[in-house]
């Protein structure tokens, strides 16, 4: 696996990333194949706040569970859900990124998120 740094920062990424948009509901399901994407030297996993609602990124937080150091998270944030569930808005405002910020590092069980990225306006 080849792994280039991002941008002027120290992290080292693989060319190839696993996107996480896909994982079911089996937690043990996900957590084999997302450890078995990190045996194959993929390191860097992107998930966001939007899929299942927040469920995907506790499944990637369960997967990697101690062993944090050895993984990259991307996370997305900016979709905010509608309050009676019926879909989403974009909502790219301090406060709900804030709030938004700290559940997902809840979510991903950890206490730093690697990319942290804004999605655009649909």
């Amino acid at each position: 696996m080849k792994y280039n740094l991002l941008g002027k920062s120290d992290l080292k990424l693989s060319e190839v990333s696993f996107g996480c948009m896909s994982l079911g509901a089996d937690q043990t399901a996900n957590a084999k194949l997302l450890h078995s994407a990190l045996d194959e030297g993929i390191n860097f996993f992107d998930t966001a706040d939007l899929y299942d609602k927040g469920e995907n990124e506790v499944m990637v937080g369960k997967a990697f569970c101690g062993m944090r150091e050895q993984v990259v998270i991307s996370t997305k944030v900016g979709n905010q859900w509608r309050s009676d569930g019926s879909g989403w808005d974009w909502n790219p405002s301090k406060s709900y990124i804030l709030s938004a910020v700290d559940a997902s590092l809840k979510r991903l069980r950890t206490d730093y998120i690697d990319l942290y990225q804004l999605t655009a306006a649909p």
